[in-house]
């Protein structure tokens, strides 16, 4: 029997690691490099939060550095450390600092190592040095009870390329054996470990749900959504002993179903740290008939906004996103899946946009990328992805954009959409800050799928062929039974508009609604049958709108409006 989303939480409380009283504050702080950073810079203070525990978190960190070179530039004071620290949810990190400064900032409660990841599974590389690192530290902490802990870290993703993946026959199962092994020898060699952090048996419980071989943004460090959140999750359940399960903390861009299979992974590696828990079952519902009532925002590159209005797709090949959320933070139950592998993330796109979109600089300032020719020894001539488990209720309309600064040629951007029917639009994405393509209407298909194909449009003259895509709105618009769609003529003026609207239609106008750019219905008047109409909307911000007109004949009209 399949597991449902709405059916895979549940609340039991493991017996604490240690005794709290409510006032307390646990300090932690990690020894590592871009692992440690993945795991306990960005959801593990959060998670605290939401359970009413204060944390202290800090890491000091020096990307790819083995616990040899720790030892080392521990033994030689050298002051080449990153120190990032996380108090009452507000992050600093300073540089230059040495190891002595990082664990004499704070009376620290518990102290993590991890050895660099192609290492992470290799048994001879932690000796001598962790006895030599801990010896160190012991010499140097304020706390006496401080307690000290192994960070267990992940295996790679299958498709990895990374060039140490080879030490495991670049197998990730060989990898993930590798290293649970490996760490429960080295806990049980040294004795000052108190335990292990079980991470990467979390990641593993995770590959097994239908999220699949997804939790890596590069085939090794942690996505910036479910991977960190997922590894967060499990510090959080080992360090206090509370059930992550049910935490309300959660990243602005997962939905519902990614939060449950993240909680249940890490609750799975804490209660079973050496064993892959099967999370086969855990399953999204299918045959979607959620009530669609505000549009769905997505950005592409490595954004990672937070804003709830966003969905985040970080990685450009291996993705899929099992509920979207729309605009207003609901689970849609929507699913997203990269099928055709972008080429990768570009970061110089608009910080400052004016379109319909209302697009947050970090998400209009990142994109995808591909590229017809030869580019840095890859090429991607199409990029691509799906849009599943559609309610067939509805049809949908897409508006997109791209950006490119500093560009001067022409690198246009064709956008096909296909379902049932299908639509192509195209935009030209250099130097664009103000313009968007769009597609209407386009209905799923016997799959409840849409598939949507991107690459360089005709005009594109760039070497490269460079092709683009920064955001994406989807508008579902529900299908109403014996009303005819038709065009018709309409003008409204002045616009921009400051304070009055005037309309004036061929047929009488029946309905009309006007949105916000989040998709937001802020203003309605219906049942009017006037050719003639003048709206006063000196009551609103400034910025773009969307209006909607119906005729009592069925025609259906959607105007783009300025508000100055």
């Amino acid at each position: 029997m399949k597991r449902l989303i709405s059916i895979v939480f549940f609340f039991i409380n493991l017996c604490p690691v240690f005794s709290q009283n409510e006032k307390d504050t646990i300090r932690i702080l990690a020894i590592g490099n871009s692992f440690s950073q993945d795991a306990v810079e960005n959801y593990l203070y959060q998670l605290a939060d939401a359970a009413g525990v204060s944390f202290v978190i800090g890491n000091a960190h020096i990307g790819g550095t083995s616990l040899q070179q720790h030892s080392a530039y521990a033994s030689a004071n050298t002051a080449n450390y990153y120190f990032t620290k996380i108090v009452k949810g507000n992050k600093t990190t300073t540089s230059s600092q040495t190891l002595a400064t990082c664990l004499q900032d704070e009376p620290w409660d518990y102290i993590s190592f991890q050895q660099v990841s192609q290492n992470s599974g290799k048994y001879n590389t932690y000796f001598s040095y962790l006895p030599n690192l801990i010896n160190y530290v012991k010499g140097k902490v304020t706390n006496s009870g401080v307690k000290y802990v192994l960070h267990q870290t992940w295996a790679y993703a299958q498709n990895s390329t990374h060039n140490g993946f080879v030490n495991y026959g670049n197998d990730q199962q060989v990898m993930f054996d590798s290293i649970v092994n490996t760490v429960r020898k080295v806990k049980e060699k040294v004795e000052d470990i108190a335990f292990v952090i079980p991470a990467g048996t979390a990641i593993q419980n995770g590959r097994t749900s239908s999220i699949g071989d997804n939790f890596c943004r590069d085939g090794y460090h942690l996505d910036l959504q479910i991977g960190r959140y997922t590894a967060a999750c499990t510090w959080f359940e080992k360090i206090t002993g509370i059930n992550v399960v049910g935490n309300k903390s959660k990243p602005a861009g997962l939905g519902d179903f990614q939060v449950s299979v993240a909680q249940n992974a890490a609750h799975f590696a804490v209660l079973e740290p050496e064993k892959i828990t099967s999370m086969s079952d855990f399953v999204i519902e299918t045959g979607n008939t959620t009530t669609l009532q505000h549009p769905i925002n997505i950005s592409f590159g490595d954004a990672a906004t937070s804003s709830t209005a966003w969905n985040s797709i970080t990685n450009v090949s291996n993705v899929v996103v099992y509920g979207l959320k729309d605009s207003e933070g609901n689970d849609t139950k929507i699913i997203f899946n990269i099928n055709d592998a972008f080429s990768g993330i570009n970061r110089n796109g608009a910080a400052t946009t004016n379109t319909v979109l209302n697009i947050p600089s970090d998400v209009s300032s990142s994109s995808f990328f591909g590229n017809e020719v030869l580019f840095s020894g890859k090429t991607e001539p199409t990029g691509g992805f799906e849009i599943s488990n559609l309610n067939k209720n509805y049809t949908y309309d897409f508006i997109m954009f791209a950006s490119r600064t500093g560009a001067t040629n022409n690198r246009e951007t064709y956008y096909t959409f296909k379902g049932i029917n299908e639509a192509t639009t195209t935009l030209n994405a250099s130097g664009n800050t103000d313009k968007t393509a769009e597609v209407t209407a386009i209905q799923p298909d016997s799959d409840d799928k849409i598939s949507v194909t991107i690459g360089a449009g005709s005009n594109n003259n760039d070497g490269n062929k460079f092709f683009y895509i920064n955001a994406m709105r989807i508008v579902p618009k529900e299908k109403t039974s014996g009303i005819k769609t038709v065009e018709y003529s309409v003008d409204i003026y002045p616009n921009p508009v400051s304070d009055m609207l005037y309309i004036s239609a061929a047929d009488a106008v029946k309905n009309i609604e006007l949105y916000d750019t989040t998709g937001k219905k802020i203003m309605q008047e219906y049942d009017i049958d006037k050719n003639e109409i003048r709206l006063n909307l000196s009551h609103l911000k400034n910025g773009f709108y969307l209006l909607q007109s119906k005729t009592i004949n069925g025609g259906i009209l959607t105007n783009k409006i300025l508000k100055l």
